[in-house]
């Protein structure tokens, strides 16, 4: 099975909240358990949410798993994750939301 990773965050404009997700996507890449490893944001920055599941999508994967990468699981994050699942509608990819980190 290959596997496809994508973190959601809520977004920021301070540089270094996107370099701690591409520190994380790169590590996880390497431990080689996902083919493909990506972040996006709930608001604030590109790329949003539909932008990382059009990108997953076009990788060559079966399965993605979504993680919320936040403390507490809000409304915004609830209904943002909901509305992910939407996506997987018109594709065989399996999605797993996890719960958040």
């Amino acid at each position: 099975m290959k596997r496809g990773l994508l973190l959601i965050d809520r977004g920021s404009r301070e540089r270094e909240a996107s370099e701690e997700l591409e520190i994380i996507c790169d590590a996880i890449k390497a431990k080689r358990d996902y083919v493909f490893a990506e972040y996006c944001f709930l608001e604030v920055e590109p790329p949003y949410i539909e932008d990382g599941i059009e990108k997953c999508l076009k990788q060559d994967i079966d399965h993605l798993t979504i993680v919320p990468y936040f403390l507490y699981p809000g409304k915004k994050v609830k209904n943002a994750v909901t509305d992910v699942m939407k996506f997987q509608k018109d594709t065989k990819v399996k999605f797993v939301v996890t719960k958040p980190m």
